[in-house]
């Protein structure tokens, strides 16, 4: 018994094995299609209901953003009225530093130095003081 593979028969086997993998992969796809349609067909009031409520969705996040960015402009006018009474307050502590502390730190300094130029009283010692 003699057994011959030519490239005829190997060929044909190849187109054969091929022909059923696609006839299998349409079958698991058109399977696939009918469950997607029944999912779909399943849910059509939740997804009508979903699509319908983006647009009030959509505007409700609209308006949140506008107020939001309203409230940041109203935080950043504060936060600059804050920043302004700082630097005012800071500016009047500098005035103040230089324009009346310092002068009565010399004041005091100056009496100190004139205080101990005078002379002492001596402490008489004993028991009648």
């Amino acid at each position: 018994m003699e057994f011959t593979i030519d490239l005829q028969s190997i060929l044909m086997l190849v187109l054969i094995v091929l022909v059923i993998a696609i006839v299998l992969f349409v079958l698991k796809l058109v399977q696939t299609m009918k469950g997607i349609n029944r999912v779909i067909e399943t849910n059509e009031k939740n997804i009508n209901a979903t699509m319908d409520s983006i647009p009030i969705i959509t505007k409700n996040i609209e308006e949140v953003t506008t107020g939001i960015n309203e409230e940041m402009e109203n935080i950043t006018g504060s936060i600059e009225s804050v920043s302004n009474t700082i630097d005012t307050t800071t500016d009047l502590v500098d005035t103040l530093n230089q324009e009346v502390l310092q002068p009565l730190l010399e004041l005091g300094a100056l009496l100190m130095t004139i205080r101990d130029f005078i002379p002492k009283k001596k402490k008489k010692k004993g028991l009648f003081k």
